[in-house]
């Protein structure tokens, strides 16, 4: 019972991935296929979107979803060959009534295709560019590769394309408005990544940019630049230059350098004019730009879909351009003195200062209804007003109690031996009979498996210490590592089902973890947090630290974990979609000092729970006292006296052992808890969540 309960309070666990389906009709399947994982957010936002509104109009098709995994342009010789594997997979069953492409390397992968199934079955295309190159040979040098830009509406005659909802990037529009913004301009630096949608942006800027034979084309290309040789260059631009930003995410190392690494760019040459063609550097780099106004097509498509397969009549949308707008930083405007300048009609601004009734009129109505419920005010301040002087000699002990806990800890940390620091002040414990408890509880007696909770986190944040906890899975269920619902009953077919899942990845003689130095830390952050004691680093150092030292601990390899903006993952059950259940939290593993003093609480005792594994106690114990990590409600409760799923266990009862040899001060202990001796009473420190 125990072992069961420790897996109830301890392990979280990550989603499996399935194609999602509509319900099932005897018509053509609708075959989408994606450029990126399907849990990738803009690929996610639009398939939710598709498919609320397909169901939303009646659709009853069956939907397939397929993903390319494309990544970097590096591989993009094998992008046309995944792609024939996907369509000869259904070519050879029963080709689909739709095929929907969302993402450039989907699109580009497609139209590079000369099978059947590509050329005939109607297809529609979104999250694109009206202008894409064809992809390579195998034998092509990518670096040095330099293709033709290709028109959706004119150069893939050969294809059914009968609907779509395609970005149009305007070279045209963003040379005006150098031009409006500086006349004397004779260069233009384009900037590119080493992406597949930088390299077809750079084709097609090259291809527009021979209109204006009077002006040179400088380019900035990620492909054949690390960050730093394009910052250096741009710090050597002369002033006859202006910059145009097309995309900027990933450079010739590979590396994903998105983020801060624009201010960086602009930092390398401040005076320098800068516009924008994809609304990359708005807010902070560019002065503005003519971009497309990016949003979700989802919806569009699913509509398009259900008129051309479920429509009375049917009906081709044709290919519908999303359509572009001026956007400009009013702040940067200021900063360069282009204020002057008259802005096309319609021009979207941002960074800019609102009016004095826009700035204060939150303040007016505040005034107004402070005035209106005045009385009422007046009336809750003196309830308070008797209830602080109610409470106040409970507020002076805590407060002393908490000046006292606050020089103990700080003691402690200032203190010459000091406080656990590295991998090796691990402390551990050894047992008795020879044996791990966990194993024995996992692998001999076979009765538990890791929980979805953790894999649910480590799965999203693509932690390297997934591994390290959960064996691989049963090969017949998808493999890697999955986690199981906590509280399913059981019964033969779900613990045949359940025993194909992952193990707990503990061996027979590992000892047992108590305490180690990666916990040290997070206590230390909390504290810094949440009571600004001094803990010998800010909250963000004393996290960082935690989350490195748990990495040596469990010899796994950092890399840019704590730059990370993952988030856990949706959990789905193999054996049963119905205990499937989306992530309870978007805490992501890098330290964020903007945001709110919950929100980092949550993110250090998400990483307290994942170093501590499998110590699920001390989490138990956080849980209880500020509701943190979240986990996944019990599938299960068949709990009688009081326990709900959503909160779970409060406290272990006294055990009649207790009652038994300990009457009287087991009846002592049970007056003072506030209610029943029974697993839902709160403990008087444990009643936050």
């Amino acid at each position: 019972m125990i072992y069961r309960f420790l897996l109830l309070v301890m392990l979280i666990t990550v989603g499996f991935p399935r194609p999602l389906k509509a319900e099932v009709t005897t018509d053509g399947t609708i075959l989408i296929i994606t450029s990126y994982n399907p849990e990738t957010r803009s690929i996610s936002d639009n398939l939710s979107a598709f498919m609320d509104e397909y169901k939303l109009r009646g659709g009853k098709r069956l939907i397939t979803i397929e993903s390319m995994n494309c990544k970097n342009l590096s591989e993009a010789h094998l992008w046309k060959e995944r792609m024939a594997s996907i369509l000869e997979k259904y070519e050879r069953t029963a080709a689909p009534s739709l095929i929907i492409l969302l993402g450039q390397e989907a699109w580009a992968s497609f139209i590079s295709q000369n099978s059947e199934i590509a050329k005939k079955t109607p297809a529609m295309c979104g999250m694109v560019s009206a202008n894409t190159v064809v992809l390579p040979e195998d034998s092509v040098d990518l670096v040095k590769w330099s293709p033709d830009s290709k028109d959706i509406f004119k150069d893939f005659p050969d294809y059914n394309i009968v609907s779509g909802y395609v970005y149009q990037y305007n070279v045209d529009k963003n040379i005006e408005l150098m031009r409006r913004f500086y006349p004397n301009m004779k260069k233009v630096a384009f900037i590119s990544d080493n992406t597949y949608g930088g390299l077809s942006m750079q084709a097609f800027v090259k291809k527009e940019m021979k209109k204006y034979p009077e002006l040179e084309l400088m380019l900035l290309d990620g492909r054949t630049s690390s960050f730093l040789e394009v910052s250096e260059r741009i710090r050597h631009l002369s002033n006859d230059v202006c910059v145009l930003v097309g995309t900027w995410r990933i450079d010739c190392t590979e590396n994903y350098v998105m983020g801060n690494t624009t201010y960086m760019l602009r930092d390398a040459n401040p005076t320098l004019p800068v516009f924008t063609i994809a609304s990359v550097g708005l807010g902070h780099w560019a002065l503005g730009g003519y971009t497309p106004v990016y949003h979700k097509v989802g919806k569009e498509i699913a509509g398009a879909t259900y008129n051309f397969l479920d429509g009375e009549t049917g009906s081709e949308t044709g290919v519908v351009p999303v359509p572009g707008n001026y956007v400009f930083d009013v702040k940067r405007m200021h900063q360069f003195g282009l204020d002057s300048i008259n802005l096309p009609k319609g021009a979207e601004l941002i960074n800019k200062t609102p009016g004095f009734y826009e700035q204060y009129k939150y303040w007016v109505i505040g005034v107004v209804a402070a005035f209106m419920f005045l009385i009422a005010c007046f009336l809750i301040a003196v309830y308070y007003i008797v209830r602080i002087n109610h409470l106040k000699d409970n507020l002076e002990k805590s407060g002393e109690e908490l000046l006292v806990a606050k020089e103990k800890a700080e003691e402690a940390v200032s203190d010459v031996i000091g406080v656990m620091t590295s991998a090796s002040d691990a402390a551990y414990s050894k047992y008795n009979d020879g044996m791990n408890p966990y194993y024995r509880v996992t692998s001999s007696w076979n009765e538990i498996r890791i929980s979805a909770n953790i894999t649910s986190y480590l799965s999203g944040y693509n932690d390297p210490r997934l591994a390290k906890y959960a064996s691989e899975a049963d090969a017949s269920i998808g493999g890697g590592q999955i986690g199981v619902r906590n509280g399913i009953y059981q019964s033969a077919t779900t613990q045949a089902n359940y025993t194909k899942f992952s193990r707990l990845n503990i061996g027979i003689d590992d000892e047992l973890l108590i305490m180690s130095a990666s916990e040290a830390y997070f206590l230390r952050a909390e504290a810094a947090l949440m009571y600004k004691w001094n803990m010998g680093g800010t909250p963000k150092e004393l996290y960082d630290a935690g989350v490195t030292v748990s990495m040596e601990e469990r010899k796994a390899t950092i890399g840019d974990y704590l730059k990370s903006e993952k988030v856990p993952a949706a959990y789905s059950d193999p054996s049963d979609s119905g205990k499937d259940i989306a992530a309870v939290s978007t805490v992501t593993p890098k330290y964020n000092e903007s945001a709110s003093v919950t929100e980092n609480l949550e993110r250090i005792l998400i990483q307290k729970w994942i170093a501590n594994f499998p110590n699920g106690w001390e989490t138990w114990a956080d849980i209880r006292r500020t509701g943190y990590p979240k986990l996944f409600p019990i599938v299960n409760n068949l709990n009688t006296d009081g326990v709900t799923v959503q909160r779970g266990m409060r406290r272990l009862p006294f055990p009649q052992s207790e009652y038994n040899t300990n009457n009287a001060n087991v009846k002592a202990a049970v007056s003072m808890l506030g209610g029943a001796d029974n697993s839902a009473t709160d403990l008087w420190w444990a009643k936050k969540n």
